[in-house]
């Protein structure tokens, strides 16, 4: 969210000037780098599971930064993407596109956090007592569809 804002104007100024499509393929192709990072960050917490305050807080920052390159990938790429969707409808014909969109967009945003919810009740009993490795592994489904809505 703040990332998301903090970058979305000057993003938008880059877009006008260098032309959205380029801006919105930057952003496209930070979704590795956040998907590699998130993965490491997953992976180094269960492999290295902190054991005291200080080590605690290290890991928190880290996935801290980690969502922070969400929020700037988001930015980067969905704002100029949206402009070009728009660019590329017709005007009388937008409204019928958009709700195509938000439609698509409504579905993605229930089926995700659907799937996350079976995913992390089917992990220990019944959800309520989790270790680390099963929640890392779902943390790599998400990621794993995170490059298949890439692709």
């Amino acid at each position: 969210g703040a990332a998301n804002l903090i970058v979305a104007l000057p993003v938008g100024a880059c877009a006008d000037r260098l032309g959205k499509g380029r801006v919105a393929r930057w952003g496209g192709a930070l979704i590795p780098f956040g998907v590699a990072l998130t993965a490491y960050a997953a992976s180094y917490g269960t492999s290295h599971p902190p054991t005291d305050s200080g080590g605690r807080l290290s890991l928190l920052l880290l996935f801290v930064a980690v969502q922070c390159l969400w929020g700037v990938v988001s930015a980067v790429g969905n704002g100029p993407a949206q402009a070009l969707y728009a660019d590329s409808v017709a005007t009388g014909e937008r409204s019928h596109a958009y709700t195509a969109l938000f439609v698509i967009y409504l579905l993605a945003s229930v089926v995700g956090p659907a799937l996350t919810i079976v995913l992390f009740e089917s992990h220990g009993e019944a959800g309520r007592t989790w270790s680390l490795t099963p929640l890392r592994n779902v943390i790599f489904a998400g990621l794993g569809f995170e490059l298949v809505a890439m692709g």
